[in-house]
């Protein structure tokens, strides 16, 4: 066996090799505790009082607040209609828009010709005829003229000639020969339907009669 030597004691440690003391001894448990030089409090809250006496100040605060809140005013409508671009339009040019609208429809209607087609053709009359007022306002009065013109043009290529005329007029080569009806004055504000060929007024435009 191999004797192995006694411990032998170190000669002196530096002092910052150790840790240092802190001076205190152990304690009971107490309401403080020293950590260190640190203290730490703990703060113990108050019982609740009556949760319903609480649930009656919380409504009697927002009752409060709700009549002392001015409300908020509606917001403003706009005086006439938005299109899908977000422009408004005044009021005056929507109602002449409309009632164009209704005259033109009712006289195509008379004619059978209130179909998908040719209401979206008058929709895109209109859409054209809003911007000519909203750079003349004072047109209004003369745009159920103009939007008969527009669309009796515009349905010439699709479906042909309309409104035709019912009267007959005989021509010595060809006998009778169908002709339409044409607005007339050019820009008034009293548009009537008129025959082409003798200029006798049929019926002014919203009140064409029924489809022959």
């Amino acid at each position: 066996m191999v004797a192995l030597p006694l411990p032998q004691s170190g000669g002196k440690k530096p002092g910052d090799e150790l840790a240092a003391g802190h001076g205190l001894r152990s304690q009971r448990d107490g309401i403080v505790a020293h950590l260190g030089r640190d203290v730490v409090v703990v703060a113990l809250e108050s019982p609740a009082r009556d949760t319903e006496l609480l649930g009656d100040e919380v409504q009697l605060v927002v009752r409060r607040v709700a009549d002392e809140v001015t409300p908020q005013p509606a917001a403003k409508r706009p005086d006439g209609l938005v299109d899908e671009e977000g422009h408004a339009h005044n009021g005056a040019v929507t109602d002449a828009l409309f009632a164009a609208r209704a005259r033109v429809l009712r006289d195509l209607a008379a004619y059978g010709l209130d179909t998908a087609p040719s209401v979206s053709l008058l929709d895109d009359v209109l859409m054209s005829r809003r911007w000519w007022l909203d750079q003349w306002p004072a047109g209004a009065a003369y745009v159920a003229c103009l939007v008969a013109q527009d669309v009796q043009e515009a349905l010439l290529e699709s479906v042909g000639r309309w409104p035709l005329c019912d009267r007959t007029h005989v021509d010595i080569e060809d006998g009778a020969v169908p002709h339409e009806l044409r607005v007339a004055p050019d820009l008034g504000e009293d548009p009537h339907w008129v025959c082409e060929e003798d200029g006798t007024v049929v019926a002014s435009v919203g009140h064409l009669s029924v489809s022959r």
